[in-house]
Order: C-alpha cells, then sequence, then structure tokens
C-alpha cells in the first residue's frame, strides 16, 4: 500500500499565486519592515525637503522620499535585506550610509545623520554603524541569520534544529528528518509557539505542536523568533512567536541543486553487531543495521523579464525564487485490528453479531430511550441514510483481520515567492 503525497495540483495552484502576484503587489502579515531617521546640519538643525534615496543592496529596487519639517524621514513595507541610503541637499556634501540590516518585521531608527557643509562633488560615506538599540518596542528577539541557515550543519535537514542556537529555546526531538514537535521557548507549554511563513501561520488549529509545512532550509533567507514582551499584533499565543521567511529573487539568476543521501553501506558497522554476529551475511561479515535517507532537491531564483520585450529590462521591479525540496520515506506499519460491519449488520441485523473473547451478545439500543430494541433488528426506517451510505464501500467480513502493510511516503516541500 502506498501513500502518495502529489504536489503536482499544487504546484499548479502556486504557480496561480504567483501569476497573481505579477498584478497584485505583494504583502503579508509581519513580514516588512521599516527604516526611519532625521536629517540635521552640523549645527544641529533640521534640515528639511532633503532628498533621501533608499536602496536594495540585492535587487538595486530604488526607493525615494524627503525629510519632512522636522528632518524626518521613514521607508515602510521593506523586505528582510541590507540596504543603502543616500541624502542630497542643496549646499551639502552628499551622505550615503551603507550595510543597512533590516530583519522581518524589524523597525529601524537610524542615528541623527549629520550632512557636512561642502561641495557636492565629494561624499561623505559611512560604510559600519555602532550597535543598534532597540527604541521602537520592548519585545526581547532572536535572529538567525541566512549565513547561519547555510553554515549550520542539520543531519535531518529541520529549520526547527536551529531554534536551538538561541537562549531559552528547549527542543528535545532528535530531527533526524523533517518533522516532529516544534521547540518550546522559555519554559512555555507545547503547542504555544506559533509559526509563521512569510507571515502566514503554518499550524494546524487542531494539533498546534507541530508545523503544517516544511520549507527546504536551502529555500530559508532568515528566521526571526519573538521570544518575550512582543506587542499586542502578535498575541495569538503565549510561547513565542517564530517567523520563517523565505528567500527573495535578485538581479542575477542564481540557483543551487543537491542531493543529500545515507545508506548503511557508508557507515561502519557497530560493535554489538561485529560481537554478537546473529545476523551474518552471505560474506560471512555482520549486517548493518538499515540506515537509509535520500533527499534531492533545487532552488532558482531571479529577475522576471519577456524575451523580446521591455518588460524588466533594468531587472529592478520583478522577482521571483522558486524552491523544490523531495524526501521519499519507507516505513513498516505495526499490526493493527480492523473490524468491519457485516453484511447483516449493513441491513440493520444484529442477531449474530458477538463481541470480546467470550462471544458475547451485541445489545441494540434505542438511542432515544437507551431501551433495547426488539429483535436486535433495526427497522428500516430508523436507519440514517448517510450512515447506511457510508457503509456500503466497506467489504463485508464476519470478524476483524490483521494487516502489515509497508508505507511509503514521498514529500515535496515547495516555495514560491514574486516581489515587486
Amino acid at each position: 500500500m502506498c501513500s502518495v503525497l502529489h504536489t503536482s495540483g499544487r504546484m499548479l495552484a502556486i504557480a496561480g499565486l504567483v501569476c497573481c502576484g505579477f498584478l497584485l503587489p505583494v504583502s503579508a502579515q509581519n513580514l516588512t519592515g521599516q527604516i526611519s531617521g532625521r536629517v540635521d546640519d552640523p549645527s544641529g538643525s533640521v534640515v528639511a525637503r532633503a532628498s533621501v534615496q533608499l536602496t536594495n543592496d540585492l535587487t538595486q529596487q530604488v526607493r525615494k522620499t524627503e525629510t519632512n519639517s522636522s528632518g524626518e524621514f521613514l521607508f515602510v513595507e521593506l523586505l528582510a535585506g541590507t540596504y543603502s541610503i543616500r541624502i542630497d541637499q542643496t549646499g551639502f556634501r552628499p551622505y550615503q550610509q551603507t550595510k543597512i540590516e533590516v530583519s522581518a518585521a524589524e523597525r529601524v531608527t537610524l542615528p541623527a545623520l549629520h550632512l557636512q557643509v561642502g561641495d557636492v562633488s565629494s561624499t561623505v560615506t559611512v560604510q559600519s554603524e555602532s550597535a543598534r538599540v532597540q527604541t521602537e518596542s520592548s519585545e526581547r528577539v532572536g535572529l538567525i541569520s541566512a549565513s547561519q541557515v547555510q553554515n549550520t550543519p542539520l543531519r535531518g535537514r529541520d529549520y526547527v534544529g536551529l531554534l536551538k542556537l538561541l537562549p531559552g529555546v528547549t527542543d528535545l526531538v532528535s530531527r533526524d528528518a523533517p518533522g516532529g514537535t516544534m521547540a518550546t521557548v522559555n519554559g512555555g507549554l507545547g503547542g504555544q509557539v506559533l509559526v509563521t511563513i512569510d507571515g502566514i501561520v503554518s499550524q494546524d488549529s487542531g494539533s498546534t505542536t507541530g508545523t503544517q509545512y516544511q520549507p527546504s532550509v536551502d529555500a530559508i533567507g532568515e528566521m526571526k523568533v519573538l521570544l518575550t514582551s512582543y506587542q499586542a499584533e502578535y498575541g495569538a499565543r503565549s510561547g513565542g512567536l517564530v517567523n520563517v521567511v523565505i528567500k527573495n529573487g535578485t538581479r542575477d539568476f542564481h540557483g543551487s541543486a543537491y542531493y543529500y543521501k545515507r545508506n548503511e553501506a557508508l557507515n561502519a558497522n557497530n560493535f554489538f553487531n561485529n560481537a554478537n554476529r546473529s545476523n551474518v551475511g552471505s560474506d560471512g561479515k555482520a549486517k548493518r543495521p538499515v540506515y537509509r535517507y535520500d533527499n534531492p532537491g533545487y532552488t532558482l531564483g531571479g529577475p522576471v523579464i519577456i524575451p523580446g520585450t521591455r518588460f524588466n529590462r533594468e531587472r529592478n521591479k520583478l522577482f521571483f525564487f522558486w524552491s523544490q525540496d523531495i524526501l521519499m520515506r519507507k516505513n513498516p506499519t505495526s499490526l493493527m485490528q480492523v473490524t468491519f460491519p457485516t453484511q447483516l449488520e449493513r441491513q440493520g441485523n444484529f442477531t449474530q453479531s458477538v463481541y470480546g473473547n467470550n462471544g458475547q451478545p451485541v445489545i441494540v439500543r434505542d438511542p432515544v430511550t437507551q431501551a433495547p430494541i426488539p429483535g436486535n433488528i433495526v427497522p428500516t426506517n430508523r436507519i440514517d441514510p448517510a450512515g447506511a451510505g457510508a457503509t456500503q464501500p466497506v467489504a463485508a467480513a464476519e470478524r476483524g483481520g490483521y494487516q502489515r502493510q509497508p508505507r511509503v511516503q514521498l514529500s515535496e516541500s515547495v516555495c514560491a515567492r514574486s516581489a515587486a
């Protein structure tokens, strides 16, 4: 018996969503951040109507604004990434600051930006800044960056295992393969950690101890974990919030392919197998325990272009990212007993029905009065048509049988994103 999770329909659905993303602005709750700041002159007076230009370092997308009468500016709805800012005003040297990091849903307030009087032909460039102090809110946040995601070894390639890098997180699951229960934060109860992917909840409302969707580790751009004192807008659970951010496409095409494989033939045998020699192969050597794991996948991202047209010719307006991860598992199921209704029982006749080891007769009772039904035969007009219809596909059997069946599950995780 094979239980296979097909993804062709899901892939088409996601492709349709991507196409819709070409036409509509792409946004998600708890995903975008903002950058704000104040511009002043050497005397400390504010500089109004100064031109402020913000550039995404990866996509080279440019956004512009002007400072208000208080010398302040604000850029909102920024995807996680690295940005550069440039300020121009007549009579002052252009000011440029690079390597401004913005994580998901982060409110970045820059220190006062001081313009210097001088020729516009020279530029004041700031390549690094002092450590930022979060003053916009009191929340305590843990951030797992893209470099940590890429460089941290994960045996089972389960992104939840990365949460162990943060203080206050407890994870007792082995993570030998993707899936399993969610870690706990600061001693909170199981099931009280909210998991979102690009701001969208990724948990079954009826089973909150795990995740509904497992993106490939290669598709994750960063992970932001709200640990304590987060704002009311994140108040769905009391045990923390994990926001997984999927990578974005860039101006250039980038891709990757991988195949992670485990097999007992590549492993050394353990001491007890060699000592006991209870399972010896034809070569006279003790057999190794079966240990197999095959996990291929690939990623692809870049600008959306249409050959022969001027659409997105400068590669700075629309981008895509696609990831597909395939994991095949084969697990034997345990013995289970299944009882099917007999042909007489499906007709409402329980005169021959028994239960238990001693063959005790089944007494059918009226659900309203709880009195035994005469003759142990349910009248035809008392049989619910829906219940009768549900038993039709079931094959008749006198007793429940035993089944032992291997289960093969092919699971795929597909990530797709478009950004304008």
